[in-house]
C-alpha cells in the first residue's frame, strides 16, 4: 500500500528553521549538515527532505524569516510618530538591529552575511527594493524632495557601512547617516 503524503506542520518547519538557524550561527554554513539540523530540530532525515530539499535551501529559509523580522522591525518604527528623518533612521536601525540579535555572539557573522548564498538569493533583493519603497513613501507623505532618490542613495550608504564590518554598532551608525542625510537644510522646511 502507498504511502500518504506526509502533512506539512509549520511548528515543525519553524523547529526546523529554529534548528538550522542555531547550526548555521555555531559552525558556518560549511560545518552545518542536514543530519545535525535534523537531529538537533527531533525529526528524521527524511522529514527534513520532505520541507527542504538541501542545506541552501535551509539557509535560505532562514533568510527569509530574518527578512520578515526586519520588515515588521521597520514597519513598526515607520508608524511611530515624529519627523521622517528619525522615523526613517529608527527603522533602520532597527532592521540591523534584528540582524545583530541574530548575529551576536557567532564566529562565523561576517561569513554568513557575505555569503553568495545571501548575496544572490532573492530575500535581500526584494527587502532592498521594499525599503526603498517604504523609506520613500515616507518621505513623499511628508513632502520632502526627491523621495525616491533620497532612499536609494540612503540604501548604498547602509550597504556601505554594512560592508565595513562591526554589526554591533552598525544600528547607530546608519540612523547618524540617516539623520544627516534627510535631514533638510535650515531654511527649506515646509
Amino acid at each position: 500500500m502507498p504511502r500518504a503524503p506526509m502533512k506539512r506542520s509549520p511548528a515543525r518547519e519553524a523547529r526546523m528553521l529554529e534548528a538550522a538557524q542555531a547550526l548555521f550561527l555555531e559552525t558556518g554554513l560549511r560545518g552545518a549538515t542536514m543530519e545535525a539540523i535534523a537531529r538537533r530540530a527531533g525529526v528524521a532525515k527524511p522529514t527534513l527532505y520532505a520541507y527542504f530539499p538541501d542545506k541552501e535551501a535551509m539557509f535560505l529559509a532562514v533568510i527569509a524569516a530574518l527578512v520578515e523580522r526586519m520588515k515588521t522591525a521597520v514597519d513598526a518604527a515607520l508608524a511611530r510618530p515624529g519627523p521622517p528623518e528619525t522615523r526613517v533612521a529608527e527603522a533602520l536601525a532597527a532592521k540591523y538591529a534584528v540582524a545583530n540579535a541574530m548575529l551576536a555572539g557567532s564566529p562565523h557573522a561576517e561569513a554568513l552575511t557575505s555569503d553568495r548564498l545571501v548575496r544572490s538569493g532573492e530575500s535581500f533583493r526584494a527587502l532592498e527594493a521594499w525599503l526603498i519603497a517604504r523609506i520613500a513613501e515616507t518621505l513623499r507623505a511628508a513632502g520632502r524632495p526627491e523621495p525616491e532618490g533620497r532612499a536609494r542613495l540612503l540604501i548604498a550608504c547602509c550597504d556601505g557601512l554594512m560592508a565595513a564590518g562591526d554589526f554591533a554598532s552598525l544600528g547607530s551608525r546608519v540612523a547618524f547617516v540617516a539623520e544627516r542625510l534627510l535631514r533638510e537644510p535650515e531654511g527649506e522646511e515646509d
